[in-house]
């Protein structure tokens, strides 16, 4: 997927760090996001966009304009919705921003480098990438290294 970006947002959106980048993701979401272009389509959208391949993601489906690009106060009244809805499973104040601080948090957990990371997330720099996720990686070795006896377990005898 190519992230592109663009000054003509109404709400002011932008891309990370205002620089295009690739973002290799999943069959599984490439299906999930051809359902919803279906999902547009099927809707009209392909009645009032001349381009739906340039057109913005995230659009207005419930609300007018329809088709225009979501505003941020739409995706936080969605937000706020289903955490209504699930007061028990998910803290009260939690935002849409939370889903890239634990996909890079997932990622560098996984054994990703982080100037991978850094890409990924359209950081200018690695240092970026390491000053806000770099601890998840340090503490997860901290408590690695808290098990080194189990890892060291299947060493008595090696040698004789």
């Amino acid at each position: 997927m190519r992230v592109t970006p663009r000054t003509d947002h109404p709400h002011g959106c932008r891309v990370k760090n205002d620089k295009a980048r690739e973002i290799y993701i999943s069959d599984e979401l490439e299906a999930l996001y051809s359902a919803y272009v279906w999902v547009l389509v099927d809707a009209g959208i392909d009645l009032f966009v001349a381009d739906v391949a340039q057109h913005w993601v995230f659009v207005n489906l419930a609300r007018d304009p329809m088709f225009a690009p979501l505003s941020p106060n739409t995706v936080y009244d969605k937000v706020a919705a289903i955490t209504a809805a699930h007061p028990r499973q998910l803290p009260a104040k939690w935002s849409p921003h939370w889903l890239r601080h634990t996909h890079a948090t997932a990622l560098l957990l996984a054994g990703a480098a982080p100037h991978v990371v850094m890409r990924r997330l359209g950081h200018a720099d690695y240092q970026t990438t390491l000053e806000q996720y770099g601890w998840v990686t340090a503490e997860a070795e901290m408590r690695g290294l808290a098990e080194w006896r189990s890892y060291t377990a299947g060493w008595k005898g090696l040698g004789q």
